[in-house]
C-alpha cells in the first residue's frame, strides 16, 4: 500500500486527523505513549513536516505532543487535560483549513 498526498492542505488535514486519532487512542488506552511517539510525536516527524512546509501552528502541535512523556513523568495528573487540549487545538486548526475535495490517498 502506498499513500500519496500532493496538496499541502491535504497534508495538513491528514496530519491533524492523525494527531486527533492518536491522542484519542492514547486517552482510551488503545495505544501507549511510546507507540504514539513512534508514529507521530517525535522530533524527527516535526522536522520532516517542517521541511514539507506545513503551517507552524500544526508543527507546534507535534512539538507539544513530544512533551507528553515529560508531562506523564513530572505532572501525571495533567496528562489527560493536556491530551484533551491538544485534541481541541487540532480540531480548531482543522476547522481553519481551506476545505478541498480530497484526492484518493491510496494508490
Amino acid at each position: 500500500m502506498r499513500i500519496e498526498i500532493t496538496e499541502k492542505v491535504e497534508r495538513e488535514q491528514l496530519t491533524l486527523v492523525l494527531c486527533i486519532g492518536f491522542l484519542h487512542a492514547l486517552q482510551k488506552g488503545a495505544l501507549t505513549l511510546e507507540e504514539v511517539e513512534q508514529y507521530l510525536f517525535s522530533p524527527y516527524t516535526a522536522t520532516i513536516l517542517e521541511e514539507m512546509g506545513l503551517k507552524k501552528s500544526i508543527i507546534d502541535l507535534i512539538w507539544m505532543g513530544c512533551e507528553l512523556e515529560d508531562i506523564q513523568n513530572l505532572i501525571p495528573e495533567k496528562l489527560d487535560v493536556t491530551m484533551s487540549d491538544l485534541i481541541n487545538q487540532s480540531v480548531a486548526e482543522l476547522c481553519k483549513l481551506k476545505k478541498t475535495s480530497p484526492e484518493k490517498l491510496l494508490r
